[in-house]
Protein backbone atom coordinates (compact mmCIF):
# COMPACT_ATOMS: atom_id res chain seq x y z
CA UNK A 1 0.00 0.00 0.00
CA UNK A 2 1.34 3.37 -0.83
CA UNK A 3 1.78 5.98 2.33
CA UNK A 4 -0.65 8.54 0.96
CA UNK A 5 -3.27 6.33 -0.11
CA UNK A 6 -2.98 4.86 3.39
CA UNK A 7 -2.60 8.33 5.33
CA UNK A 8 -6.32 9.30 2.97
CA UNK A 9 -7.95 6.23 4.20
CA UNK A 10 -6.84 6.52 7.54
CA UNK A 11 -8.38 10.28 7.69
CA UNK A 12 -11.73 9.14 5.92
CA UNK A 13 -12.32 7.02 8.97
CA UNK A 14 -11.65 8.98 11.41
CA UNK A 15 -13.92 11.66 9.99
CA UNK A 16 -16.69 9.20 8.66
CA UNK A 17 -16.43 7.88 13.04
CA UNK A 18 -15.86 11.35 13.82
CA UNK A 19 -12.34 10.88 15.70
CA UNK A 20 -11.96 14.04 17.61
CA UNK A 21 -8.26 12.80 18.25
CA UNK A 22 -5.06 10.44 17.00
CA UNK A 23 -2.76 9.05 18.94
CA UNK A 24 0.29 7.43 17.04
CA UNK A 25 3.28 5.29 18.72
CA UNK A 26 6.07 4.43 17.63
CA UNK A 27 10.02 3.39 18.78
CA UNK A 28 13.31 4.63 18.03
CA UNK A 29 17.14 2.72 19.10
CA UNK A 30 18.63 5.53 21.89
CA UNK A 31 21.59 5.49 24.13
CA UNK A 32 19.24 5.46 27.14
CA UNK A 33 20.41 2.18 29.90
CA UNK A 34 17.94 0.23 30.12
CA UNK A 35 18.02 0.19 34.29
CA UNK A 36 16.28 3.19 33.82
CA UNK A 37 12.58 4.13 33.12
CA UNK A 38 13.05 4.30 29.13
CA UNK A 39 12.19 7.88 27.66
CA UNK A 40 9.53 9.26 25.43
CA UNK A 41 9.37 11.81 23.30
CA UNK A 42 6.84 13.06 21.25
CA UNK A 43 5.12 15.72 18.93
CA UNK A 44 1.51 17.09 18.57
CA UNK A 45 -0.46 18.83 15.76
CA UNK A 46 0.14 22.08 17.93
CA UNK A 47 1.38 24.44 20.63
CA UNK A 48 -1.67 23.67 22.55
CA UNK A 49 -1.45 20.16 22.30
CA UNK A 50 2.15 19.94 22.86
CA UNK A 51 1.19 21.75 26.50
CA UNK A 52 -1.31 19.82 27.03
CA UNK A 53 0.42 16.23 26.54
CA UNK A 54 3.58 17.46 28.31
CA UNK A 55 5.77 17.60 25.39
CA UNK A 56 8.97 19.43 24.68
CA UNK A 57 9.42 20.80 21.16
CA UNK A 58 12.04 18.67 18.90
CA UNK A 59 13.41 20.20 15.90
CA UNK A 60 14.10 16.77 14.49
CA UNK A 61 14.50 17.43 10.40
CA UNK A 62 15.74 14.10 9.27
CA UNK A 63 13.81 10.37 7.09
CA UNK A 64 10.67 9.94 8.91
CA UNK A 65 8.17 6.77 8.25
CA UNK A 66 4.84 6.41 8.13
CA UNK A 67 4.00 7.42 11.76
CA UNK A 68 5.28 10.89 10.63
CA UNK A 69 3.63 10.93 7.45
CA UNK A 70 -0.07 10.32 9.29
CA UNK A 71 0.56 12.30 11.93
CA UNK A 72 1.60 15.20 8.84
CA UNK A 73 -1.58 13.99 7.27
CA UNK A 74 -3.78 14.53 9.97
CA UNK A 75 -2.29 18.04 10.53
CA UNK A 76 -3.24 19.21 7.39
CA UNK A 77 -6.60 17.77 7.44
CA UNK A 78 -6.81 19.45 11.06
CA UNK A 79 -7.16 16.70 13.04
CA UNK A 80 -5.78 16.64 16.51
CA UNK A 81 -2.90 13.80 16.60
CA UNK A 82 -0.49 13.45 19.09
CA UNK A 83 3.15 11.16 18.74
CA UNK A 84 5.13 8.94 21.23
CA UNK A 85 8.15 7.89 20.90
CA UNK A 86 9.91 5.56 23.13
CA UNK A 87 13.65 5.22 23.13
CA UNK A 88 14.77 1.49 23.46
CA UNK A 89 18.06 0.56 24.53
CA UNK A 90 20.25 0.73 20.81
CA UNK A 91 22.02 -2.45 22.57
CA UNK A 92 19.12 -4.66 23.67
CA UNK A 93 17.12 -3.57 20.16
CA UNK A 94 15.34 -7.18 19.46
CA UNK A 95 11.86 -7.42 19.24
CA UNK A 96 9.63 -7.50 21.13
CA UNK A 97 10.64 -5.14 24.23
CA UNK A 98 7.74 -4.98 26.77
CA UNK A 99 9.70 -2.50 28.56
CA UNK A 100 8.90 0.06 25.79
CA UNK A 101 5.41 -1.23 25.24
CA UNK A 102 4.52 -0.84 28.95
CA UNK A 103 6.12 2.89 29.05
CA UNK A 104 4.46 3.54 25.70
CA UNK A 105 0.57 2.38 27.01
CA UNK A 106 1.36 4.12 30.21
CA UNK A 107 1.65 7.11 28.37
CA UNK A 108 -1.63 6.32 26.46
CA UNK A 109 -3.37 6.20 29.90
CA UNK A 110 -2.54 9.79 30.88
CA UNK A 111 -3.52 10.92 27.55
CA UNK A 112 -6.57 9.33 27.44
CA UNK A 113 -7.54 9.36 30.75
CA UNK A 114 -8.57 5.81 30.08
CA UNK A 115 -7.18 2.21 31.98
CA UNK A 116 -5.28 -0.29 29.06
CA UNK A 117 -5.21 -3.29 29.82
CA UNK A 118 -1.84 -4.61 30.30
CA UNK A 119 -2.01 -7.91 30.78
CA UNK A 120 1.40 -9.78 31.92
CA UNK A 121 3.38 -6.72 30.25
CA UNK A 122 5.03 -6.13 34.05
CA UNK A 123 6.58 -9.48 34.01
CA UNK A 124 7.67 -9.68 30.72
CA UNK A 125 9.04 -6.33 31.35
CA UNK A 126 11.16 -7.42 34.01
CA UNK A 127 11.87 -10.90 32.07
CA UNK A 128 13.23 -8.43 29.49
CA UNK A 129 15.41 -6.54 31.83
CA UNK A 130 16.58 -9.53 33.20
CA UNK A 131 18.16 -10.84 30.17
CA UNK A 132 19.77 -7.49 29.23
CA UNK A 133 21.21 -7.33 32.42
CA UNK A 134 22.49 -11.61 31.94
CA UNK A 135 24.34 -9.91 28.72
CA UNK A 136 25.76 -6.82 30.30
CA UNK A 137 27.30 -9.13 33.08
CA UNK A 138 28.39 -11.48 30.49
CA UNK A 139 29.95 -8.92 28.02
CA UNK A 140 32.20 -6.49 30.11
CA UNK A 141 32.18 -3.96 27.42
CA UNK A 142 28.52 -3.77 27.23
CA UNK A 143 28.70 -3.44 30.78
CA UNK A 144 30.59 -0.73 31.03
CA UNK A 145 28.96 1.07 28.40
CA UNK A 146 25.72 0.32 30.63
CA UNK A 147 27.55 2.05 33.45
CA UNK A 148 28.23 4.97 31.69
CA UNK A 149 25.30 5.54 29.81
CA UNK A 150 23.75 5.56 33.86
CA UNK A 151 26.07 8.20 34.83
CA UNK A 152 25.36 10.31 32.23
CA UNK A 153 21.78 10.09 32.88
CA UNK A 154 22.23 10.13 36.84
CA UNK A 155 18.86 10.85 38.39
CA UNK A 156 17.02 12.51 36.01
CA UNK A 157 15.62 9.50 34.28
CA UNK A 158 13.95 9.08 38.17
CA UNK A 159 11.35 12.02 38.79
CA UNK A 160 9.85 11.85 43.00
CA UNK A 161 6.43 12.23 42.27
CA UNK A 162 3.73 14.76 43.88
CA UNK A 163 1.17 13.73 45.89
CA UNK A 164 -1.13 14.34 43.53
CA UNK A 165 0.67 12.18 41.10
CA UNK A 166 0.92 9.36 43.30
CA UNK A 167 -3.05 9.47 43.72
CA UNK A 168 -3.73 9.68 40.30
CA UNK A 169 -1.37 6.93 39.52
CA UNK A 170 -3.22 4.84 42.58
CA UNK A 171 -6.68 5.18 40.88
CA UNK A 172 -5.20 4.27 37.89
CA UNK A 173 -3.91 1.05 39.26
CA UNK A 174 -7.67 0.79 40.83
CA UNK A 175 -9.20 1.28 37.09
CA UNK A 176 -7.05 -1.54 35.56
CA UNK A 177 -7.92 -3.98 38.70
CA UNK A 178 -11.61 -2.81 37.88
CA UNK A 179 -12.24 -1.25 41.37
CA UNK A 180 -13.88 2.46 41.92
CA UNK A 181 -11.52 5.46 41.40
CA UNK A 182 -13.11 6.90 44.19
CA UNK A 183 -15.57 6.88 46.48
CA UNK A 184 -18.93 6.42 45.37
CA UNK A 185 -22.80 6.95 46.46
CA UNK A 186 -23.13 4.91 49.57
CA UNK A 187 -19.81 4.18 49.98
CA UNK A 188 -19.85 6.17 53.14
Amino acid sequence: MRWRTFCEQVLELCHSLEIERVVLLGALLADVPYTRPLPISGSASDKDAAERYRLTPTRYDGPTGIVGVLQDACTRAEVDAVSFWVHVPHYANNPPCPKATQALLHRVEDVLDLPVPMADLAEEAAEWEQRVRAAAEQDAELGEYVRELEERVGDAGIQPLTGDEIAQEFEKYLRRRGGSAGPTAGSW
